[in-house]
């Protein structure tokens, strides 16, 4: 049996931030992971895109690439950047899946509940987190009971699934008692004009949205900035 030869070599941009970022894992909240698993281009592809989509004599004579690139972005040239693609495996809480899985300008392949089964790792706020959220007073004591309430629903619920599936229940017929605390985990693809985009809606939002959310998609941006770090800056500049 001839044995499968490992082959490393690319004739494709490289990216040395993201090579570094390849397939390592970053812990988000409890039991997240944000792990970046492809990409193309970095800032090197937005360079030579444009130049060659738009021509060189558009551009100030003989441009540093970050002045390039800073002069793409005044002057809304957005195109290029969107030749940069990064592809992500993220385990997080259904309810912060949603804001990712949802975007319209995103590649998405889900974990799914229908033919596997559900994992065992879930979201629980602290009760540090729960008494945040309180008013009044003895917030410890009601953050304390309602983490109890919590918790004790997370097990009974999980443990009500499990005893579904080992009847032979149908999986989505199974899973309808599980919360949104529960985790999922799904493969998302977005080019880098359109996650800068996508990073400002959640900032603009973020008011109004669970803590864990704003760590995941900080975990995103980081992978971005690490790959196209002048483009990066560029676009969150804009």
């Amino acid at each position: 049996m001839v044995e499968k030869e490992e082959q490393n070599l690319t004739k494709r941009f490289v990216s040395i931030g993201a090579e570094n970022l390849l397939y390592w894992s970053r812990n988000v909240g409890q039991s997240g992971e944000v792990e970046l698993i492809d990409y193309i281009g970095g800032d090197g592809t937005v360079e030579r895109v444009a130049t060659a989509g738009h021509g060189v004599s558009i551009f100030p004579e003989n441009p540093e690439q970050k002045d390039l690139i800073n002069y793409l972005t005044t002057n809304g040239i957005f195109q290029p950047f969107k030749s940069v693609q990064l592809k992500f495996s993220i385990q997080a809480p259904i309810e912060v899946a949603l804001d990712f899985v949802y975007d319209p300008s995103v590649n998405v392949n889900e974990y799914s509940l229908r033919y596997s089964s559900a994992l065992e790792t879930n979201f629980l706020p602290s009760v540090g987190d729960i008494a945040l959220g309180l008013e009044g007073k003895d917030l410890k004591s009601k953050a304390e009971k309602i983490y109890s309430i919590l918790s004790n629903s997370r097990i009974a619920s999980f443990k009500n699934y499990e005893e579904l599936i080992n009847i032979n229940m149908a999986r989505e017929l199974a899973r309808t008692g599980l919360g949104i605390d529960q985790n999922t985990r799904f493969y998302w693809k977005i080019d880098l004009a359109s996650l800068a985009n996508f990073v400002k809606r959640q900032k603009s939002l973020s008011y109004n949205k669970c803590r864990l959310s704003d760590e995941y998609v900080y975990a995103v941006l980081q992978t971005a900035a690490e790959t196209a770090p002048f483009s990066w800056d560029a676009l969150m500049n804009t």
